[in-house]
């Protein structure tokens, strides 16, 4: 009898070691089939026609800088030179700004994308804050100043800023929707692609 209970016991013992193997071996499995929020590579022109696909994730994208913002040193604009395709870039926080030097480089860019909602809402509080003189941080800047002062700096006076409101109004009433959607990047980290060797 006292065998056959210490056999009973050593076959639960052993059952209860290789279930625990078993659920391991599962769970494992499971953590590897688990998705993985990974860096996404885009072209310019998929980012031009799919942006709010991919709001909230890093994405890595190349484009040639057609525009740095004097202002502030804090957007630029690549484009693919074989699509009309236009991304602007924000620097992030590790970004200090970047160099009108860069422009007809060629770059490679991470970030996260961002979306800007514009609607009467957004656009009556930005023109409020112009009118007061502050309202910087919520210029939609579109890489195209109209004037430039003679040392080539943007001039981004009030009134350029209610222009600016103004055709955005405008865009939004021929629309016919309740707001206006913008895509960005706000950038990571960024390199400057060395051109091909003509070797």
């Amino acid at each position: 009898m006292t065998k056959k209970l210490f056999m009973l016991i050593a076959l639960a013992v052993i059952f209860a070691a290789c279930n625990t193997i078993q659920e391991k071996s599962a769970s494992s499995e499971s953590t590897e089939q688990e998705p993985i929020d990974e860096q996404i590579t885009i072209t310019v022109a998929e980012f031009d026609k799919g942006a709010a696909d991919y709001v909230g994730k890093e994405v890595k994208i190349s484009g040639t800088v057609d525009h740095t913002c004097k202002h502030g040193d804090k957007r630029m604009f690549i484009i693919d030179e074989d699509t009309e395709g236009r991304v602007k870039i924000n620097a992030g926080e590790s970004i200090l700004g970047f160099d009108a030097e860069l422009e007809g480089s060629q770059v490679m860019v991470i970030g996260v994308v961002d979306e800007l909602v514009v609607d009467e809402a957004y656009l009556d509080k930005w023109e409020k804050e112009v009118i007061e003189e502050t309202g910087e941080e919520h210029k939609i800047h579109d890489g195209k100043h109209e004037k430039e002062n003679q040392e080539g700096e943007d001039e981004d006076d009030t009134s350029h800023e209610l222009e600016r409101i103004k055709n955005l109004r405008q865009q939004l009433a021929e629309s016919g929707k309740v707001h206006l959607t913008f895509y960005s990047i706000e950038c990571i980290s960024y390199e400057v692609i060395p051109p091909a060797s003509d070797k």
